[in-house]
């Protein structure tokens, strides 16, 4: 998953375990924020800002109807979240939604990693072809600057090579 850039830093994230697809994440600037990835997948269906100082740690109750949020002032802030964030209505479409959400960016991520094994191969070829360049040339040049030495005598200096 991908979110819009922000300067806080995302800080602890948990799964609900009420409702499938549910997740939520807390940020350093006192934000919570609920992605539902049968809703959207890429921004927070809500945010909720809990305080103004670092939020550290989340957690949920067994109904997942309580939410724990603490922060790096020692405060544990409890929130009682509404029905939609627990309620079981719909639970097995979202349940055959997940599913295929999960298979889909599992074959995705496994297609681009075979698009990238070549581009690494090319890549690694490219490396060790530049290294057997770089050698050939050293030691051309090892041969090449005593024999201009004895031709042009002590006046000639190494450090003009051309590349």
């Amino acid at each position: 998953m991908v979110s819009k850039y922000n300067p806080a830093l995302l800080t602890d994230c948990l799964w609900s375990n009420a409702r499938q697809g549910l997740l939520f994440v807390s940020r350093s600037d006192g934000w919570i924020m609920v992605y539902d990835i049968c809703y959207k997948v890429n921004e927070p269906a809500f945010s909720y800002k809990v305080c103004n100082s670092n939020l550290n740690c989340i957690s949920l109750n067994n109904k997942g109807n309580r939410l724990l949020v603490g922060d790096e002032d020692g405060k544990v802030h409890l929130i009682k979240l509404s029905d939609s964030f627990y309620s079981q209505h719909d639970m097995e479409n979202k349940k055959e939604s997940i599913s295929k959400f999960l298979e889909r960016e599992n074959t995705r991520e496994r297609a681009l990693d075979v698009k990238k094994k070549p581009l690494k191969d090319d890549l690694n070829k490219g490396n060790k072809h530049d290294q057997l360049m770089k050698e050939k040339i050293s030691k051309i040049e090892q041969e090449y600057y005593p024999y201009i030495s004895k031709v042009f005598g002590e006046s000639f200096n190494a450090e003009y090579k051309y590349y």
